[in-house]
């Protein structure tokens, strides 16, 4: 019997297998370091309110609420549509799953770009520094997703348009790199193709993408224009078919007369978009390379300086000509450079978009930024170390702690940059203290004050925004409302005639000033006003709960009350005051078939307890407790009310609030009169 003597190629074998296992190991250490940390720091945006743009797009949007129709590809971006409509049917309106997917967008976005970096670097590096290639794409990907600049285009929902076709766009290169590898060519560049029209989907900046893929081509791949379309013409072909549906509708997009994108802007012109966009362009770069101070609306001036206008677009065009001199000296700090502008250009450029500064718009162009800056920094270093032998281990240290420093300090940054987005009136008192001649930034910090109880606060805020600018319909409407909860109804009911003259069709408008009308009996006026309202708003949910108000003031029409306020939490089932005014009905009805008093009391409970200054919550509660028979509960309830109104110097809500107390005094429940 024989013994067989391992050779020299079997151990090679062996080892090269153990090797393989080993990198395979490491890869994977690395992909859940990424994952871990991105997840860490981004733990506290899953908490997030829906902030600004988020109530059209989501809260009152009517077109994601049905998943099995078409309506969300009315969205305009239909990716983005169909994955709030997704959000929406799997959650309805709790913010929290929206914020898990924007969270899987943005580390999805970060494993593409590591993925990216990591098989370049092996492409233009020697194959014994594979490893090198792995610790500078941990690095670069590290430090760009935990980036403050980052938070807007993760954190603010609506928003994930952006970090979407961030991710399609880095996974398109990554799919061009795999195809550069031999077996399954076509199959990567179909996945490019995919991912393009992906991106094209979700944001139109993807318009840029080919011209991305074609640099990255010539620079990495093929080594010149005329092989790159040669050897990848099928996947440049894909690119360009989305183009024959894309093409028009960009074209409606840009010369609309309507929206807030276009060269028919009628309050920007492309001049002087372009010539505000150099000194923007520059003041990015200024975030990216320091991030802070941060601030969610920069309500950012058209520039009228020569001077500085000519000094702004002599330092972009300087560096963009760097970027294109650096194509054929230095290919890989060239196409950095001027993949950073190409990706700006669609929102950056000549195209008036009515935002000249958003943070967001440099999700995708801070990857090249921040890859061109650790690259150049580890040149820097190899060139220390090569310089001074005797202090290699030393500088690698001093890499090594200059990169951990950044990204601790970059994490905390976003922590604390997350934590404003969970408090709206955190986020906008942000604005308002880094522009305080915003209008829009004191008109929302107002409204989130509303929202929260703080209506003195609100009404100050609101004046300022007034102050800035007179002509601002919104915030008249927001005055209007603060005055008529203060008690005067006269001063609210004037404001509200002046944002109605300002803004005609203002549904909203319509729809508070029905309300005070109802209030005081004009009730056939009011029933006008509702009938215009219902007809401009998009989710009339508001409207259909003041017609349930209206209908219970008419003889007999509780019943079609309550079909309304069935539509209204139809559309809105956390709206408030539809949930009140139907525990009111429940209660007070003088129809005993639609009474019902546990139903009453479940409806009004959690909002009284929430709202302890509410008079009109504590006044439906105590009734509902009385229509089921809890009248020692429901007179302790009444006495909170008459106390709240009376705090708030409320009269008729106060005697109201009597009339009924002295009912639940007398084991009676209250019965409305018409």
């Amino acid at each position: 019997m024989s013994t067989a003597i391992p050779s020299a190629a079997d151990d090679d074998r062996g080892a090269s297998a153990a090797g393989r296992r080993e990198a395979a190991l490491r890869h994977v250490v690395r992909i859940a370091a990424l994952l871990m940390l991105g997840s860490f720091v981004y733990w506290p945006s899953l908490y997030g309110a829906f902030v600004f743009d988020d109530y059209i797009h989501i809260v009152e949007s009517p077109a994601i609420r049905q998943l099995g129709s078409s309506g969300w590809l009315a969205v305009g971006r239909p990716l983005v549509g169909l994955t709030l409509a997704c959000n929406y049917a799997l959650g309805g309106l709790d913010p929290f799953g929206y914020h898990v997917f924007n969270l899987a967008v943005h580390l999805a976005a970060g494993l593409a770009l590591f993925g990216l970096v990591r098989r370049t670097l092996s492409l233009t590096e020697p194959p014994d520094a594979a490893r090198r290639a792995d610790v500078l794409a941990l690095v670069v990907a590290a430090v760009w997703l935990v980036h403050p600049l980052n938070t807007q285009a993760v954190t603010y929902v609506v928003q994930r348009g952006e970090s979407m076709m961030g991710m399609f766009l880095l996974a398109c290169l990554y799919c061009m790199a795999r195809s550069a590898a031999p077996g399954r060519a076509g199959l990567w560049q179909a996945a490019a193709v995919a991912c393009f029209w992906g991106g094209l989907a979700s944001k139109e900046v993807m318009v840029a993408a080919p011209l991305v893929a074609l640099l990255y081509d010539r620079t990495f791949l093929a080594g010149s224009w005329r092989e790159s379309l040669r050897t990848r013409w099928p996947m440049y072909a894909g690119f360009a078919l989305p183009f024959v549906w894309f093409g028009p509708y960009a074209l409606r997009s840009v010369t609309s007369e309507t929206g807030s994108v276009g060269f028919a802007m009628d309050s920007l012109t492309p001049w002087q978009y372009a010539t505000t966009q150099f000194e923007v362009i520059l003041y990015y770069l200024r975030l990216a390379a320091a991030p802070w101070p941060l601030c969610f609306d920069y309500a950012w001036p058209i520039e009228t300086n020569p001077a500085l206008i000519v000094a702004a677009g002599s330092a972009v065009a300087g560096l963009f000509a760097l970027g294109l001199l650096l194509l054929r000296w230095r290919p890989a700090a060239g196409f950095l450079i001027v993949s950073f502008f190409v990706v700006l250009a669609p929102s950056s450029s000549v195209v008036p978009i009515h935002d000249l500064a958003v943070e967001h718009r440099m999700y995708l162009p801070l990857a090249f930024f921040v890859t061109l800056c650790v690259l150049a920094v580890d040149r820097l270093a190899q060139r220390l170390a090569a310089n001074l032998p005797a202090r290699q281990t030393a500088v690698i240290a001093l890499e090594t702690a200059a990169a951990c420093l950044v990204i601790l300090t970059f994490v905390g940054l976003t922590a604390k940059r997350n934590l404003d987005y969970i408090n709206p009136v955190q986020l906008w008192t942000s604005v308002v203290e880094l522009r305080p001649n915003s209008s829009r930034g004191h008109s929302n910090l107002a409204m989130a004050l509303g929202a929260v109880g703080r209506f003195e606060e609100a009404e100050s805020h609101f004046q300022r925004a007034i102050e800035l600018r007179p002509n601002y319909p919104l915030a008249w409407l927001g005055l209007a409302k603060c005055r008529i909860v203060a008690g005067d109804v006269a001063q609210g009911e004037r404001l509200l005639r002046r944002c109605l003259a300002l803004e005609p069709d203002n549904g909203a408008a319509k729809d508070a000033l029905a309300r005070l009308m109802i209030a005081s009996g004009r009730l056939d006026r009011a029933a006008e006003l509702l009938d215009e309202a219902l007809a401009l708003r998009k989710l009339p949910y508001d409207v259909h709960c003041s017609l349930a108000i209206l209908r219970m003031k008419q003889p007999g029409r509780d019943a079609e009350a309550l079909e309304h306020l069935r539509t209204s939490l139809a559309l809105q089932p956390d709206f408030a005051s539809a949930r009140l005014q139907t525990a009111w009905l429940l209660a007070t009805s003088g129809d005993s078939a639609l009474r019902d008093g546990p139903r009453a009391v479940a409806l009004a409970e959690p909002l009284a307890r929430a709202r302890p200054n509410d008079a009109l919550a504590w006044k439906i509660y105590a009734a509902a407790l009385a229509e089921a028979g809890r009248f020692d509960a429901a007179c302790e309830a009444g006495e909170q009310a008459v106390d709240a109104a009376r705090k708030k110097q409320l009269k008729s809500e106060s005697a109201e609030a009597a009339a009924g107390l002295e009912l639940y005094r007398q084991n009676r429940p209250y019965r409305r009169s018409p």
